[in-house]
């Protein structure tokens, strides 16, 4: 769990179940509303490249994997969130997994939205 104060309030990302990568998001521990994109960025030797794998939608939930960094308070209503997922190796060449998550809050906290980028750099 991810648990931060944000403008005077409570945040958190609550996994569903213990041990679970299935996360909601909980303000004074009540759960808001989710809006959730998704992205993915791949960058390689000959550059970066970023596609939409889900167009905003409504989730109960959103699914995050890796070990999560502090949050970055990027003013009274947004927060980024990054998360280590394992390296791997292939071929020689390291294989960076992560994934970023920023939660933009609705003025009054009652609702949120989510974008997801899960990166992959393979660059040497």
């Amino acid at each position: 769990m991810v648990e931060f104060r944000l403008d005077g309030r409570r945040v958190s990302l609550a996994a569903l179940e213990s041990g679970s990568s299935e996360f909601q998001v909980l303000v004074d521990g009540v759960p808001v509303p989710m809006d959730v994109a998704r992205t993915a960025t791949y960058t390689g030797n000959v550059g970066t490249h970023t596609r939409e794998v889900e167009p905003r939608h409504p989730a109960p939930s959103i699914r995050i994997e890796g070990d999560p960094q502090e949050p970055d308070i990027r003013g009274s209503r947004t927060v980024s969130i990054y998360f280590q997922q394992p390296t791997g190796y292939v071929y020689n060449t390291s294989v960076w997994r992560s994934e970023s998550v920023r939660l933009t809050f609705a003025s009054d906290f009652s609702r949120v939205a989510i974008d997801c980028d899960q990166a992959i750099d393979t660059s040497t």
